[in-house]
């Protein structure tokens, strides 16, 4: 992950595979740092086996966390309830195709 941190990295492999995905914020994180911070040495795996990946790494003292999920038309964000918020927030949500017309308009806007 790099610039626009884990949101802009989502965004983009959903666009690669035209599949959305739903990713949980932790419980107490800021769901702005969390998502925008392009802090070094962070990667975002999508996997066929995600247990298989999870064992593997493990194994191999490789520090992980799964944070969500793929699967249906929209990038979503949700951020777990605490005492002062209440219940479950979504946080983000965009369709892939929204994502991809706002894309497809940067890159006009950059080639003319």
């Amino acid at each position: 992950m790099s610039e626009g941190g884990l949101a802009v990295t989502l965004a983009e492999m959903c666009l690669g595979g035209a599949v959305g995905a739903t990713i949980n914020v932790p419980k107490g994180s800021r769901a702005d740092h969390w998502l925008f911070s392009e802090a070094p040495t962070r990667w975002l795996v999508e996997a066929k086996s995600p247990g298989k990946l999870g064992a593997h790494l493990k194994k191999r003292g490789v520090p992980f966390a799964r944070i969500g999920t793929t699967g249906g038309n929209a990038i979503v964000a949700k951020q777990a309830a605490s005492a002062k918020r209440g219940p479950t927030r979504t946080v983000l949500k965009l369709s892939v195709q929204e994502a991809r017309k706002h894309f497809d308009r940067a890159l006009q806007g950059v080639l003319g």
